[in-house]
């Protein structure tokens, strides 16, 4: 798997590409072996980082950390939607908020995926091609109102 990996990571460095992986924990990455995940992170450019108690393993797998980095992924509640984001080239971060709710939270609409609002889309797609993701969103919107009053 770790070869796999590193061949994706360089075929798409050749190409001036960016190649985006993601773990549950960093312990999956240290489970390649301490050496193997030095080097995995070490081709990395950047890591997106959530919240976590597991900074000494984030360290050893070669993600230096800072005090005020550690601090931030120690004490931010995981539902903050908050993410340090460390440049590993650079060693420069940047604390990023995510909350993709508070701009675009209507339009998060059209991820919900369940059979009943596929239904609604398809059949307003039927009706109206030009028109139907308004008419979607407006209904969505206007259910939502209906809920938390």
């Amino acid at each position: 798997m770790f070869a796999y990996i590193t061949n994706a990571l360089a075929q798409a460095r050749k190409i001036n590409g960016t190649l985006c992986m993601a773990f549950q924990k960093i312990s999956q990455v240290k489970e390649l072996g301490i050496n193997k995940a030095k080097s995995l992170i070490g081709n990395l450019s950047q890591v997106i980082i959530y919240p976590t108690k597991d900074t000494d393993e984030l360290i050893e797998c070669g993600v230096p950390l800072s005090d005020s980095e550690i601090n931030f992924l120690h004490n931010t509640d995981m539902r903050a939607r908050q993410v340090l984001v460390k440049n590993i080239v650079t060693n420069a971060s940047a604390f990023i908020e995510i909350d993709l709710k508070k701009d675009l939270q209507e339009l998060l609409y059209i991820l919900d995926s369940n059979a009943g609002n596929r239904k609604i889309l398809n059949d307003l797609k039927k009706t109206n091609q030009e028109t139907y993701k308004e008419e979607y969103l407006k209904i969505k919107k206007e259910s939502e109102k209906v809920q938390y009053v």
